[in-house]
């Protein structure tokens, strides 16, 4: 074989794309995947609470597994809320990570996962949680990852005396009911309780369609514009901007919570 007829060129270009597409692999990989994927704070406490001890009957609220997560090392406040937090399998990572963050910072997190769409009465579950673990939960917040269900009931939630606050993380506006949710609940108590956060980005230079469709809705709704905060570099799922995302839901946490 006469080395000097090879065409060369064309191995070289090869040879350039192969390695092109090796980097995008590796750019994408480092995207899509977090360094951590466990509490590492080794002064966490992770309760698990069976369903089965609710008092409550579990064809109410449908739930599959509770936990709550606790700073053994900080002394929880009767006036302090409790977090709640439904799980959600595509923002698995992320919740694990901001719930730690969460509890390191001293508040205790109660992780849900539902296993079907019936309404789920907070304040009933607060009682029957407070009884199985001989606590005191006077008060709440939910902190939801992009998904909720039609079926949601936002507007009892936000009507009850003992929510001190929502936050929605990512939200679909098409699982919102907009029109009985503005109807039902008093603007005041919306502008009062509610904290949107979404990422400007969907990935690299591409925009978070959710957002242009939020803000689309609420386009002539004042007080809901005020409620938004968008993290203008954070991409999806907010890689890299966990502990700004952090500090945004822990600022909201205090600031609705010396509100009420």
């Amino acid at each position: 074989m006469n080395l000097f007829k090879l065409p060369w060129i064309l191995i070289d270009f090869i040879i350039i794309f192969m390695l092109f597409i090796v980097l995008i692999s590796i750019k994408l990989y480092k995207e899509n995947t977090r360094w951590r994927r466990s509490i590492s704070n080794s002064y966490l406490e992770v309760i698990e609470i069976p369903s089965r001890d609710l008092n409550t009957p579990l064809n109410q609220f449908s739930i599959e597994h509770m936990k709550l997560i606790k700073n053994c090392n900080s002394v929880l406040s009767d006036e302090k809320p409790l977090l709640i937090i439904p799980i959600n399998r595509i923002y698995a990572e992320l919740i694990g990570i901001i719930t730690e963050g969460l509890a390191s910072y001293g508040y205790e997190v109660l992780t849900v996962k539902k296993k079907g769409t019936n309404s789920l009465s907070l304040s009933q579950l607060i009682n029957d949680i407070n009884n199985i673990l001989k606590t005191t939960y006077s008060c709440y917040i939910t902190i939801s990852f992009e998904y909720f269900p039609l079926s949601f009931p936002y507007t009892s939630l936000f009507n009850d005396e003992h929510n001190k606050g929502m936050i929605l993380i990512n939200p679909q506006p098409k699982k919102i009911d907009f029109a009985s949710f503005m109807t039902n609940v008093p603007p005041q108590t919306i502008q009062k309780k509610l904290g949107v956060i979404y990422n400007k980005y969907y990935f690299y230079l591409i925009r978070n369609q959710r957002l242009l469709k939020f803000r689309k809705k609420i386009l002539h709704i004042d007080y809901l514009q005020h409620s938004v905060i968008i993290l203008e570099k954070a991409r999806c799922e907010f890689k890299n901007y966990e502990t700004l995302l952090l500090g945004v839901i822990i600022n909201f946490i205090e600031e609705r919570h010396n509100k009420n």
